[in-house]
């Protein structure tokens, strides 16, 4: 028996934990970047009405404090993610960290886990298992938002970076 024996049933296990609460944060977070990238489109469709909002953005320095500085405000994709990409990269770190900890720590105070660990699962399992399906999450969110703004008509680079 190696120290990963058993991943695979803790993360069926975890899948299976999460089936509400994983497809919920994974729609959230999809769901906010791709609608954000559509209101842009919608509210600002040429390039000179996204100029003009850029030089109005440079004189408000409480908006400045609380989205950090403007970069590449020319293009839709540049206003997604200068608006929403730290704040979706804050609740995927969320996401993750709740997930893992679900999955390891609050196990452990239940005392499910020296239960699970009575059985032939490896020392790493637990954690292997919870970072997988933290990674696995992220990664969808991840794939969702690339295929939105693809389907908004971004270029396909820019939408997977």
């Amino acid at each position: 028996m190696n120290a990963f024996t058993g991943t695979t049933a803790l993360l069926r296990l975890g899948v299976r934990l999460d089936r509400v609460r994983l497809p919920i944060w994974i729609g959230a977070v999809s769901l906010l970047v791709c609608s954000t990238a559509s209101a842009f489109t919608r509210l600002y469709p040429t390039l000179e009405s996204r100029r003009e909002f850029a030089s109005t953005l440079a004189g408000t320095p409480v908006l400045l404090a609380l989205t950090g500085p403007p970069f590449n405000l020319d293009t839709i994709g540049g206003l997604t993610a200068w608006r929403v990409g730290g704040l979706s990269g804050v609740l995927m770190g969320t996401l993750g960290l709740l997930t893992v900890n679900r999955h390891t720590r609050a196990e452990e105070e239940a005392g499910r886990l020296e239960l699970i660990g009575s059985t032939a699962i490896g020392r790493m399992a637990p954690t292997a298992a919870a970072l997988l399906l933290a990674f696995a999450a992220c990664a969808t969110i991840g794939t969702l938002i690339a295929a939105g703004l693809v389907a908004l008509g971004m270029p396909a680079g820019g939408s997977v970076a």
